[in-house]
């Protein structure tokens, strides 16, 4: 604001100057005119510029801020489901999957849309597609489930992200392509002793060295684990109410005792997409709407 009033008392000075004798005038120089325009294009470059500068910190704030937990914990608290960005130019998108799309970019658009059901992509499984039309444009998000690298950041993502757009007086899309995540329940970035799998009720003191439980880390997009016998790790992804679990490697212990619940626990997560309800500390995971392990927050 300092350098925008600077440069108008800058104008200011050369109308002042170059009226002279003929104050009284109300005409101005013509040879003070090519000054006054030139000053008046720089003045609108710099107010062009702050405007960019300030959108620009806006939507890369995910990407340039140290603290990326918070951030995604923000946007769960004002009801995100997935986020996604890109650059060259610079664009960021939000999506509530119970109301609206948001969309922005460096260029001035600034875009909501009602939230619609999805579909597939005719020529991809794996593709996942939202159309929404309002009065004011069109938007087409394309969600695929590949992984993809920021350019900037090097920050590794589970899906490529391509958005159409077009206003109502436009006759072509704009289309903008970039990376994306589900944003996690917060909830579930905790550790979580497993009390009961496959039907099986799990008793802890029936375990000589550790305990079932899992500690799942929903930012390093991890899961560690025990099964009463041998140690695991792996990766998982969280996605719409889902939690998908890579393929557990684990240490190689020979048990002799409970080792039919050791398995069980292997074989109910290792691999599998599990939907998953949290409620009253207790984390209840489901395959195919059939309940298969029942694990409690451990304090």
């Amino acid at each position: 604001m300092k350098k925008i009033f600077f440069n108008l008392c800058i104008i200011g000075i050369l109308i002042f100057n170059s009226c002279g004798s003929k104050s009284q005038s109300t005409n101005v120089n013509p040879h003070a005119e090519p000054h006054i325009k030139m000053h008046q294009d720089f003045i609108d470059a710099e107010n062009q510029k702050i405007k960019e500068e300030e959108k620009a910190k806006e939507i890369s704030e995910i990407n340039q801020s140290p603290n990326l937990q918070q951030i995604l914990l923000k946007k769960w608290n004002n009801g995100i489901d997935f986020y996604a960005f890109g650059n060259e130019p610079s664009w960021s998108l939000d999506m509530d999957f119970d109301q609206v799309i948001r969309f922005k970019n460096l260029d001035g658009i600034d875009f909501n849309a009602p939230m619609v059901e999805p579909s597939k992509a005719m020529d991809a499984t794996n593709v996942t597609r939202y159309r929404s039309v309002t009065e004011f444009g069109e938007i087409i998000v394309q969600i695929n489930q590949l992984a993809c690298m920021d350019n900037m950041s090097g920050e590794a993502f589970n899906y490529r992200v391509t958005v159409d757009y077009k206003s109502i007086v436009d006759t072509d899309y704009q289309s903008f392509k970039g990376c994306g995540n589900y944003i996690s329940d917060p909830r579930l970035h905790d550790l979580w002793a497993i009390q009961e799998v496959a039907h099986i009720k799990i008793n802890p003191e029936d375990f000589k060295s550790d305990a079932p439980r899992l500690e799942l880390n929903i930012y390093k997009k991890s899961v560690f684990g025990h099964d009463g016998c041998n140690s695991f790790t792996g990766g998982i992804k969280v996605e719409n109410g889902n939690i998908i679990f890579g393929d557990l490697a684990r240490t190689l212990m020979a048990c002799i005792d409970n080792t039919e619940i050791s398995a069980k626990i292997r074989k109910t997560i290792s691999g599998k997409k599990l939907a998953f309800k949290i409620e009253n500390n207790y984390l209840i995971f489901f395959d195919n709407a059939e309940k298969v392990m029942i694990l409690k927050h451990i304090d």
